[in-house]
């Protein structure tokens, strides 16, 4: 046999081969480890055994951060004679591309041409490089598994995987996105730190989301205060106390339709935290949820929030202290008692589905100038608009609503109020419209009317009036055909 050249070191390891060991003369087996100052590059084969003075020597393990900090380590070959491998191994190898496990190792595997090192009974992933393809059926990332790689820019995982572990993927500076799917159940402190370039994040596990995190670890300290924007996978139900707390570079929160509440504290501190989108599933959120952000413009598609009965103690305004924008969805039909109450507000987009406006609804909204009150709305309870900055009300019901007492106390002295013309004679004459200054016709442009007639493959289409009756020949007014209006004079 030709012996393999070979050095011994100071620290009573020797190098065969470009390769650090260091020898257990009592059972003839060598590990592979850590010597300072030496680095690899290139392919590095490691032998299922090695000769030194006469004695062969079977590997049978890896040591503690054995190729640590080999930047220019491009790729790894693990014979089927190691059973044990130390932690840490391929730290800040950022080149690393390739991890193979000889065919026949009877404890770990690179299935599916995977590139990581992965314990076979368990499926676990212990280890990973930028090449690597986390295969389906691995079931948990292993803590520091990918620390250090700053040449992993993406990482897909499956929903065979339950638990991601501490600092999996700490150091990961250019992976840029991360989806967590709904099996994940546990995420580990620190996950995801450091990773510098890490701005989207996806979670799809209510697990994660709605846990109160009371105390520190927060979502934050999993992924990092860099993130910017949060997608809320279906499978998400509720957003648990304090969970997205404290997120400076927080831009934007997606919530899914099937999130019903949001917990105190939840996005408390998330500075740059300008829009939300509140779902129609949504039936709850605690009054201190988006404290000290700096939510401009809500949009609410939640019926049960917006038609739930408030107090003037406990009004939506005091859910969105500082909003400029409401945008209501069509799932919203009523709006309850003081539900804007107090609101800073000079928007608030009422949808054409809403057919009730509660008491004190809008009630002292003093920067609201402008409202616009959708046709289908048949009542207006107390005080609704009283108090309100208004200079502009449209109210687009040819049928002059049901209206409660001092409705527009304080407000109409200034305003002016639009009605279609058809109906201004009537809202002239009607108790509390008449006391509106100013009550003139609504434009074609501001009723959405057209003159023409629409016609389709040369055929004129059906013809309703605005209550939905099919009219054979139209004579003045304002009908609907193909979904839009127009007006006949």
């Amino acid at each position: 046999m030709i012996l393999l050249s070979m050095t011994a070191s100071a620290q009573g390891t020797v190098n065969i081969d470009g390769i650090c060991y260091k020898l257990n003369s009592g059972d003839k087996t060598a590990e592979v480890v850590y010597q300072r100052r030496h680095e690899y590059s290139g392919e590095v084969v490691i032998p299922s055994s090695v000769t030194y003075n006469d004695v062969d020597y079977s590997v049978t393990s890896i040591g503690y951060q054995a190729f640590a900090r080999s930047t220019d380590l491009t790729s790894v070959s693990i014979p089927a004679t190691v059973s044990s491998i130390g932690s840490n191994i391929f730290f800040e190898c950022t080149s690393l591309a390739s991890i193979v496990i000889e065919e026949g190792n009877a404890v770990f595997d690179s299935r599916e041409n995977s590139n990581a090192i992965i314990e076979t009974a368990s499926s676990k992933l212990l280890f990973g490089c930028m090449g690597t393809t986390i295969p389906d059926g691995v079931a948990s990332i292993e803590a520091s598994a990918f620390s250090g790689c700053t040449g992993l820019t993406f990482a897909i995982i499956p929903n065979s995987v339950t638990s991601i572990g501490n600092a999996a993927f700490s150091g990961c500076t250019f992976l840029a996105s991360i989806n967590i799917p709904n099996s994940v159940t546990y995420l580990g402190k620190d996950a995801f730190e450091g990773c510098s370039s890490l701005v989207k994040v996806e979670i799809n596990n209510n697990a994660i989301v709605s846990k109160d995190y009371n105390t520190n670890p927060f979502i934050k300290e999993i992924f990092g205060s860099q993130v910017e924007e949060y997608f809320l996978g279906e499978d998400v139900t509720s957003i648990g106390e304090q969970a997205f707390s404290d997120c400076p570079n927080l831009t934007k929160v997606h919530l899914s339709n099937g999130v019903t509440s949001i917990g105190a504290g939840a996005f408390y501190f998330c500075g740059n935290l300008t829009e939300i989108n509140i779902p129609a599933s949504m039936t709850s959120i605690d009054q201190t949820a988006f404290t000290a952000t700096r939510l401009t413009k809500v949009e609410i598609n939640s019926n049960a929030l917006v038609s739930k009965d408030y107090d003037s103690w406990s009004s939506l305004a005091k859910y969105f202290v500082d909003v400029e924008e409401f945008v209501l969805g069509d799932e919203v039909t009523e709006i309850g008692d003081y539900a804007f109450a107090g609101s800073v507000a000079h928007s608030i987009n009422i949808p054409s589905s809403v057919t009730s406006i509660g008491d004190f609804a809008f009630f002292a909204n003093t920067r609201l100038t402008s409202v616009k009150i959708p046709e289908n709305v048949t009542t207006i309870g107390d005080c609704a608009f009283k108090s309100c900055g208004l200079t502009d009300m449209y109210c687009y019901a040819e049928q002059l609503p049901e209206i409660g007492s001092g409705i527009f106390m304080d407000t109409y002295h200034k305003a002016t109020l639009h009605v279609p013309a058809s109906s201004v004679d009537a809202y002239r004459n009607a108790e509390q419209w008449n006391e509106f200054p100013n009550i003139v016709a609504l434009t074609d442009e501001e009723m959405g009317v057209e003159d023409v007639m629409m016609q389709m493959d040369g055929k004129e289409s059906a013809i309703y009036d605005l209550n939905g009756r099919k009219v054979a020949q139209p004579t003045k007014g304002i009908y609907i055909q193909n979904g839009k209006k127009y007006v006949v004079r």
